[in-house]
This record gives structure tokens, C-alpha cells and sequence, in this order.
């Protein structure tokens, strides 16, 4: 007779250790998707992983990429996701900016006049139109991770509208008037080569 207890009472024992496993393999949670795993599957966009790469035929824009996570208001971390993407174009656009203004004060020559007043003036020509142009960086996209709490942006900035600012520049100071025009032609020659080196050292890294 205590034998057959003794099986019985193992026996829910059993029953109720298998009940518990059960449950907590149940409960235990699935590892959110990767983002390359999204992109693979058809859940989200391209520029997630590959950034501008995902743009391979539009060869006048810089694109930035931002990223806020375990924000809980939504509209927050659209904001700040935003905010992420925007420093990033402005990173690559200040990079961008410097390759052209390395190749205009290449061409500056001592026989040029002041080569020095003419290097501040590029200098501080370029800064503003830097700023300018910054300010038309454009949020194209918005995602938000079907499986965490992470949204992510796509700022997009176009060179042809920078160009449109240099050809439009006029400097305030007479003396500067002649620069400008220098400046202009300068930066519109060797914009396209700027931008492909900027590229290429961005796909090298």
C-alpha cells in the first residue's frame, strides 16, 4: 500500500516538474531580430544597414542615420532619432566641406596677394554657407523596431542645393567681391570630386 502511494506521489511530482518546465519555456522571451535580419525578412527599410549605399543612384545627396531607444514617448524619440540623424549628415557634410576648401587654398599662391587674408576669407566663406546649407537637412524617413522599444531616422541633404547657395553667395565686403567669384567657380569645379572622395573614404571605413 505505501508502495502505491509512494508511486503516486512521484508520479505528480513528475507531472507537476514537467508542468513547470513547460511553463517556463513558455515564458521565456524570444531575442528581438537584428536589424539586418529585418531587412533581410521584408521588415525594414534598406538605409537601415546599408545608409546612403541604399541610394547608390542619387550621387548628389549626403544621408544621415540616427537612432533613440528606450524613449517612452514616442514623439520624443522621433525627435531625438532626428536630432541623431541630422549631426550625422553634418559630420559628413563639414568632412565634405574641408576636402573643398583644401583644394581651393591649394591653388592660392603668394603671388595671389595676401595669401593668408584670402585663406581667412575662404575660411569664413565656407563656414557660412556650412551653416546655411545645414539648415536644409531633411527628415525623408522614420522606423520605428516592430520588436523593441528603438525608433530610427533618414536625414537627407542635397549637394545641388548647397551649390545653389555658393552660386548665389555675395560677400558683404567690397574687397571680398572678387573672392567670391573665385570661390564659387572653385567649389562648383571640384564639388563632384569632393563628394566622390568623401564617398569613397566612407565605404573604406
Amino acid at each position: 500500500m505505501n508502495l502505491v502511494r509512494i508511486s503516486k506521489i512521484a508520479g505528480i511530482m513528475l507531472l507537476g516538474a514537467g508542468l513547470l518546465l513547460s511553463g517556463c519555456a513558455s515564458q521565456e522571451k524570444v531575442r528581438p531580430r537584428t536589424l539586418n535580419q529585418l531587412v533581410q525578412d521584408g521588415d525594414g527599410p534598406e538605409w537601415l544597414v546599408k545608409g546612403g549605399q541604399a541610394f547608390s543612384g542619387d550621387k548628389r545627396a549626403f544621408y544621415g542615420i540616427g537612432s533613440a531607444g528606450r524613449v517612452r514617448n514616442p514623439a520624443l524619440m522621433r525627435r531625438s532619432a532626428a536630432a541623431q540623424a541630422r549631426r550625422d549628415i553634418a559630420s559628413q557634410f563639414k568632412v565634405y566641406v574641408a576636402a573643398l576648401n583644401k583644394q581651393y587654398l591649394a591653388d592660392i599662391t603668394a603671388g595671389d596677394g595676401d595669401a593668408h587674408s584670402e585663406e581667412q576669407a575662404v575660411t569664413d566663406t565656407m563656414k557660412e554657407l556650412t551653416e546655411a546649407t545645414l539648415q536644409g537637412v531633411t527628415i525623408e524617413e522614420y522606423w520605428e523596431h516592430p520588436e523593441r522599444n528603438e525608433g530610427y531616422a533618414l536625414a537627407r541633404l542635397d549637394l545641388d542645393a548647397f551649390l545653389e547657395k555658393v552660386r548665389n553667395y555675395e560677400s558683404g565686403k567690397a574687397e571680398y567681391k572678387e573672392l567670391s567669384e573665385k570661390v564659387r567657380k572653385r567649389v562648383e569645379e571640384n564639388s563632384k570630386k569632393a563628394f566622390d572622395d568623401l564617398q569613397g573614404e566612407l565605404d573604406r571605413q
